[in-house]
């Protein structure tokens, strides 16, 4: 009866450019200052050209942005998401 709250193993494509990849064992990171523009939305302060601009991103980029903390690395984000 209860067989159905069991967890299934998942079964992910290959993602063959992944496993061909040399930066997959790196971690990522968000190397510019950001803040929350509104409740959804954040925005990013950009320092590094002449001059400084806004940034804003639409909801799957600033995802994957905010989730840049440092400690995953680009695969185990990867499957992390495929989860």
């Amino acid at each position: 009866m209860f067989a159905f709250f069991k967890s299934r193993k998942k079964n992910f494509p290959p993602f063959e450019t992944l496993a061909k990849s040399q930066i997959k064992e790196k971690y990522f990171v968000r190397t510019m200052q950001w803040g929350w523009l509104n409740e959804t939305m954040i925005h990013v302060l950009d320092h590094k050209n002449q001059s400084p601009r806004m940034i804003t991103m639409d909801p799957w980029p600033q995802q994957v942005y905010l989730d840049a903390d440092g400690s995953k690395t680009i695969e185990e984000y990867v499957y992390w998401m495929a989860k």
